[in-house]
């Protein structure tokens, strides 16, 4: 089986701001933790969680909104193509509506702008997924190096 993608390089992210700055980042940077790290990283893992979920859902927000446009584009689009039908004299069904809605230029131009933002929006899922799952980790990792502690530095969490 063979997938085409246009890139395999998902681990970069840039964002840009209102004001036209970008801030790209390296999301396995961003995540990757080590022995020499973990306790600074105990400390910032709930404000990354936060930014990166506050960044979901400002996305969120701009994708509901483009699918917003395009059902008042699909609204508009229909209102015309029935008025078109009416004065030809021509009663349409339903499904020849909806064809002359989905051939519509503007509708398709939207429609790929909508398609654009959910696919952020899924991108986005999945990383604050995995910072959910680096807190589960980051709170067994702590456990583990308490117990290394506790047993004199005989068990390494990062050692297996």
């Amino acid at each position: 089986m063979e997938i085409h993608v246009d890139s395999l390089d998902f681990t970069e992210l840039t964002i840009v701001d209102m004001n036209g700055e970008a801030k790209t980042f390296n999301i396995h940077d961003e995540l990757k933790l080590s022995e020499y790290t973990i306790q600074q990283e105990m400390y910032t893992q709930s404000s990354k969680y936060a930014f990166w979920s506050s960044l979901l859902e400002r996305v969120r927000a701009y994708s509901e909104a483009e699918s917003r446009k395009l059902e008042q584009i699909g609204a508009s689009v229909n209102k015309q193509v029935r008025q078109g039908y009416t004065q030809q004299k021509i009663k349409p069904t339903k499904d020849v509506i909806e064809s002359d809605i989905l051939l519509n230029e503007s509708y398709q131009k939207q429609q790929q702008i909508v398609e654009q933002w959910n696919y952020k929006v899924k991108q986005l899922q999945y990383i604050v997924k995995a910072w959910e799952q680096r807190s589960t980790m980051l709170v067994q990792l702590s456990a583990e190096l308490r117990q290394t502690n506790k047993n004199g530095g005989m068990t390494n969490p990062f050692s297996h």
